[in-house]
């Protein structure tokens, strides 16, 4: 089963942020790539706790992810992360990584036609909910009729849909392109249909909506 990881990471003062996606883009980056890692997409959080960066990395399975874990560390560079952030005040940095598993709202072989470089750099947007106990499949069939009349309107494309599976219980997550930009970030709620979001909310809580702008070492910018 493919499995993704989601590194959220919040650097403080905001000036730190664009330094460290540089020594990331420099020092970690290559190694993760060599090592092994898909990485799939990074952006930085538009809303929310201030300056926090988003990484989402896939692996074909658990198994496959404790392999490539083992020829990381095998990497003579590995050691070198050890102090590459030193200059990052503790206080400053807080990283949080969650598994998830793929829903099938945005199906896995989207992703390749997403990584070709687009004529203009997209705008995603991440929502977020959580869905009540007992009430999952309810919850994605709605959830699947919305962005099915997002996308009938033109204000939305799916990118990646996915599930916590340790964390808080009922987390799930949809990535989406807003293909006018954040112009269609307010034409969510316009041309959201009031039955399905009467009916969603009874079966999910704690929505959140917030926009993602590619980094420039994003696969899919």
């Amino acid at each position: 089963m493919t499995i993704f990881i989601e590194g959220r990471l919040t650097v403080r003062p905001g000036h730190a942020f664009l330094r460290f996606v540089d020594d990331f883009t420099a020092l970690e980056l290559p190694l993760l790539v060599r090592s092994g890692v898909d990485v799939i997409g990074g952006w930085r959080r538009i809303g929310g706790p201030a300056e926090q960066l988003v990484n989402i990395y896939g692996f074909k399975g658990v198994a496959a992810m404790e392999e490539v874990g083992k020829v990381m560390q095998a990497d003579p560079d590995y050691t070198k992360l050890a102090t590459a952030y030193d200059w990052v005040g503790g206080s400053s940095f807080r990283y949080r990584r969650t598994m998830h598993a793929p829903l099938p709202f945005a199906p896995l072989d989207d992703l390749a036609e997403l990584r070709e470089p687009p004529d203009l750099r997209r705008q995603y947007v991440e929502l977020r909910q959580r869905v009540l106990f007992g009430c999952e499949e309810k919850a994605n069939e709605l959830i699947t009729s919305q962005l099915g009349a997002w996308e009938a309107a033109g204000v939305f494309r799916r990118a990646l849909a996915y599930r916590t599976l340790h964390g808080e219980y009922g987390e799930l997550t949809v990535i989406g392109i807003l293909p006018g930009g954040r112009a269609s970030f307010e034409e969510l709620a316009e041309t959201a249909d009031p039955r399905i979001a009467d009916e969603l909310a009874q079966v999910v809580t704690e929505e959140s909506a917030n926009l993602l702008d590619p980094l420039p070492y994003s696969a899919l910018q």
